[in-house]
């Protein structure tokens, strides 16, 4: 209210206040600094008629962290002065030529509501407010707000005067399409007494029709009314579509002489039509919702009766709450089946038709018995496009207790999946046709954290296991935990993968992540017993035991990789060090004892360091490696590798591309270097060949070769040219 009446109380101002003062100056700043707010900044331009009965302002924009969003031009004040010394603020109309509204704002966050509620009561001003006209020419709302671009005009006007209140609105499109919402109601703080008339209707293929989707886009109408106190008030409700009834009933709210508030909700109808007609199983010609209850002043919260009836659902319960939140009790039970026993089309949002066969559940809890808790859910037939189980079974139970220490909750669920048939070939090799596992969950008032100390899946030939606490919002839900999935055949992971794999394998993770920031501090860890991907070289490299460990750290300086250690069979590879936007420093070393372990083609043995320093885009690559008695199976390769060859190699990143320093390859009886640059756009690289010894290639060989190579250009239009020159 104080934003409210901003304009109002500033052209009240005594005239000695602000004579000497430009309205720009003066006044303009003072609305904008009271009517702006942390994420919202309001812009006036054209402020003038401060000293009058009728304030004009050009153009007021309010912007948040993404800009502007609304945008009103042309506002008129016209009001009286005079009025304000009998205590009323009386205004002949707030007006303006148009109201532009491009986008919802962004909402910062806020604290939490207090637990208590509050009894609902107009405002008591310390003066009288009647508005005899609110009204804007034109309306626009852009396609983000609701949908489709939409232009109305609206009328409106409003009185409060001691605790008494009334309103009444009414905003029409005007863009071709028919449709109106309007309100008209008043309470009195005195008497209690309420009367709400509300009204939303519209043409075909308006915005209700459009956005929720309905068949044949009809035209739709929304009655929302009632008389009464709030000691004793019922609403009536009445939706139609192409003017045919489709949910009527009402609301009542009353209240009762041990103080409690009552509640009562019947309401029932025939929205089959709503929906396509394949969801006619499951609506038939009547949902019906009843529902009765009471909350009193001290925060107990009582639902008596709770129905939900369709021709395939019917769902029944009451519940109890206590003031701290627990429940006190819950008793719900409920069956989704057709009553022919033919599978039920569910109506969800997602694309894909699902369909099942029979769902139940059930939920008991009663406070005045023990302080033990079980449910019991089943769904057989599941049947999707992508995925079909015979039946899912997920049982619980636990205990919701209060404690000299405070609440506290515990649970143990057990799940069960038989069946289990996913479309997809790949994915119904990894799975299996069973899954099963249990999850155990405690959470009290004195712990700091929700504790899941156990969490398991498990199929043929697999199994996940793991343990997690998550902590506040303070922490940013700070997870801390481990996990361990063990494969026994990963060959079943060969379709998801694309290629053939072979062999078993153990994944182990401990550590923390904190889900709001994406931070995570933790150890990953693998090992594979007779590992293979196809390729004969690897396979033989990663018979027996090949492992992997991880030790990483990711916080706002970004990512540092403490340890990365690979090793399978005669190869140890490490890496280890910082990974930062504004700069990184990463190392690595390669040890191949033996090439052997490749086959029986390969020989000798290799090692190398390479470094990565500088930022992504900028950063310098160096390569330093030494081979001793290398070979591949290539007579006239072994015998130029033969002895100890060294590389080395220098290259900048540059604006998208690659500046090779130098790239040197040194053998006994080869010298090979590369510089240049390497850009998708256009590369230029220059190549230098030296052969001492050509007859270390094998008889018919003989001399020395040198050449030289480049070149020019893209991988879709490049020139290479050869220059060499012999001698014996």
């Amino acid at each position: 209210m104080r934003r409210g009446l901003a304009i109002i109380l500033i052209c009240a101002l005594p005239q000695t206040a602000v004579a000497q003062e430009d309205d720009r100056d003066y006044l303009t700043a003072f609305l904008e600094d009271n009517l702006s707010d942390a994420g919202r900044q309001v812009t006036i331009t054209g402020f003038a008629g401060a000293l009058s009965s009728q304030a004009t302002i050009e153009t007021m924009t309010i912007a948040d962290s993404e800009g502007v969003w609304i945008t009103l031009t042309g506002l008129t004040l016209d009001w009286s002065r005079s009025a304000l010394l009998s205590g009323e603020v009386s205004v002949d109309e707030l007006s303006a030529d148009s109201i532009t509204i491009t986008r919802a704002p962004i909402t910062g966050g806020s604290d939490l509501p207090a637990p208590e509620a509050a009894p609902f009561a107009l405002p008591e001003l310390p003066v009288s407010v009647t508005i005899g006209r609110i009204a804007a020419d034109e309306i626009v709302l852009g396609e983000a707000v609701m949908g489709q671009p939409v232009t109305g005009v609206l009328e409106a006007s409003g009185n409060l005067a001691d605790g008494i209140g009334a309103a009444d609105f009414v905003l029409k499109r005007t863009d071709g399409t028919e449709g109106t919402v309007s309100l008209k109601a008043s309470f009195s703080n005195a008497t209690l007494d309420l009367a709400i008339d509300f009204l939303a209707e519209e043409a075909a293929g308006g915005l209700a029709a459009s956005a929720l989707d309905l068949p044949g886009r009809p035209s739709a109408r929304l009655t929302v009314s009632g008389t009464g106190t709030l000691e004793d008030f019922t609403a009536d409700i009445d939706l139609r579509t192409d003017d045919d009834p489709r949910l009527a009933g009402t609301v009542n709210i009353a209240q009762r002489s041990d103080g409690a508030r009552g509640f009562a909700a019947d309401v029932s109808g025939n929205l089959a039509p709503l929906f396509l007609p394949d969801y006619a199983a499951f609506f038939g010609d009547e949902i019906a919702l009843q529902l009765a209850g009471d909350a009193d002043p001290s925060g107990h919260v009582t639902v008596d009766a709770f129905g939900l009836k369709t021709q395939a659902l019917a769902l029944a319960g009451d519940l109890a709450l206590a003031p701290d939140g627990l429940p006190l009790r819950i008793n719900l039970n409920g069956t989704l089946a057709a009553p022919d026993g033919t599978a039920v089309l569910l109506p969800l949002s997602t694309d894909v038709e699902t369909r099942i066969d029979r769902a139940t559940i059930a939920l008991q809890f009663d406070a005045a018995s023990d302080e033990a808790w079980r449910t019991d859910l089943q769904v057989t037939g599941l049947d999707r496009s992508d995925l079909a189980i015979d039946m899912l079974r997920l049982t619980g139970s636990g205990r919701i207790a209060r404690t000299p220490m405070g609440r506290a909750f515990g649970a143990t669920f057990d799940y069960d999946v038989d069946g289990l048939r996913p479309t997809a070939p790949a994915l119904a090799s990894a799975t299996g046709p069973r899954a099963f596992g249990q999850a155990v969950v405690h959470w009290s008032d004195v712990a700091t954290a929700i504790s899941i100390p156990r969490l398991t899946i498990a199929g043929d030939g697999y199994e996940a296991n793991a343990g997690v606490e998550i902590a506040g919002l303070s922490t940013g839900l700070m997870t801390t935990g481990r996990l361990q999935v063990r494969a026994d055949d990963i060959a079943r992971l060969s379709g998801l993968a694309g290629q053939p794999l072979r062999g078993a394998g153990i994944v182990t993770a401990e550590g923390s992540f904190v889900p709001l920031s994406g931070a995570f501090d933790g150890e990953v860890g693998f090992v594979g017993t007779d590992l293979g991907i196809g390729i004969a070289e690897v396979d033989r490299l990663l018979r027996g035991k090949s492992t992997i460990a991880a030790d990483i750290l990711r916080d706002e300086n970004g990512l540092n990789l403490r340890d990365l250690t690979v090793q399978a069979g005669s190869l140890t590879g490490n890496l280890a060090g910082t990974l930062a936007t504004e700069g990184s420093d990463l190392r690595a070393a390669l040890a191949f004892r033996d090439l052997g372990a490749l086959g029986d083609a390969y020989r000798g043995r290799l090692n190398a360091d390479a470094t990565f320093v500088g930022r992504l885009d900028t950063a310098r690559i160096t390569l330093d490696g030494t081979g001793e008695g290398l070979g591949i199976g290539v007579a006239e390769v072994d015998n130029l590798l033969g002895g100890t060859s060294q590389i080395s190699g220098v290259a900048d990143l540059r604006d998208g591309g690659i500046d090779l320093s130098q790239l040197r390859l040194t053998a006994a009886n080869l010298v090979a270097s590369v510089a240049g640059r390497i850009d998708p756009d256009d590369s230029n690289l220059k190549a230098e060949l030296q052969f001492p010894d050509l007859s270390v290639l094998g008889r018919g060989y003989r001399g020395a070769f040198d050449t030289d190579a480049t070149f020019a250009g893209t991988r879709d239009d490049g020139r290479i040219t050869i220059d060499g020159q012999g001698r014996n």
